[in-house]
């Protein structure tokens, strides 16, 4: 969803959902994912009971357009955006050295990152 507060300003938001069943092999296959001599393995081991992931994703982002801010040709751009993903029941590969690993529930994670952008460019270059 956009709004265009000005000419040269926008503010824009969005909301998505996700879905992520596990894999077979994340449920289903175990093995050896390497040895290191006599009786020193890692293994890993299969989580038939994991549940599915679902996200909740949140997004906010300003835009700034101007043309001719500083001198006639210039152009001017910048964005800032910021989300956060909310995940329930993320699948997570657990890795203990020499030990098995497995597929295991590590809760809600929450992810979330504010990018941003800048470019100027003037009317001679």
């Amino acid at each position: 969803m956009g709004f265009k507060v000005t000419s040269w300003f926008s503010l824009h938001a969005a909301y998505t959902e996700a879905f992520r069943a596990p894999d077979l092999t994340e449920l289903f296959v175990s093995g050896t994912h390497f040895t290191c001599g006599p009786g020193c393995a890692n293994l890993f081991v299969p989580n038939p009971n994991l549940k599915p992931e679902k996200a909740h994703n949140k997004e906010i982002s300003a835009r700034f357009r101007r043309d001719d801010l500083f001198m006639p040709g210039d152009q001017g751009r910048f964005r800032a955006t910021y989300f956060r993903n909310d995940v329930d029941d993320f699948i997570d590969s657990i890795v203990i050295f020499f030990a098995p690993a497995d597929a295991r529930q590590s809760g809600t994670r929450r992810h979330h990152h504010q990018p941003e952008c800048a470019r100027c460019r003037t009317g001679r270059l």
